[in-house]
């Protein structure tokens, strides 16, 4: 299958500079036929991906939407781990991807993905930190 030429697949592009596409999944009673609003549409801006009713009577909706990009240069509290026994020495090279989760400032869970452009500054204070960042295995 090519890219962008399956019927089922609802695709969303990557939010411009400066933005983040945010996706949400949420539950709500089920949607009134016919009813073509969902979560968020006019508070948020968000758009739809797709919905479907469960057998219970809830219905599931997917929804995205490209809020401003936070800034996460400067870290905060917490701390990192490699994963499945990477290390510092592993964190070179192009195409590098990283995983954060955290708490956002409303209660909610956040994950954010995306690449890593690591310095050399960067990389020296990991090697330093070696002992002190476990991989998680």
């Amino acid at each position: 299958m090519a890219p962008r030429d399956s019927e089922t697949i609802n695709w969303i592009d990557c939010a411009p500079p400066g933005k983040v596409t945010e996706i949400n999944v949420l539950l709500s009673p089920r949607a009134a036929p016919g009813y073509d609003v969902w979560p968020g549409m006019r508070s948020m801006n968000t758009r739809l991906v797709g919905r479907f009713d469960l057998d219970g009577g809830a219905t599931v909706w997917v929804v995205y939407h490209e809020p401003d990009a936070p800034d996460i240069q400067q870290g905060g509290p917490g701390s990192g781990s490699f994963f499945r026994g990477k290390g510092p020495s592993d964190a070179t090279g192009n195409g590098l991807r990283m995983i954060a989760f955290g708490d956002a400032p409303d209660g909610s869970r956040v994950m954010f993905e995306g690449p890593v452009d690591i310095s050399t500054e960067a990389l020296a204070n990991m090697q330093e930190a070696k002992g002190r960042i476990e991989p998680d295995l």
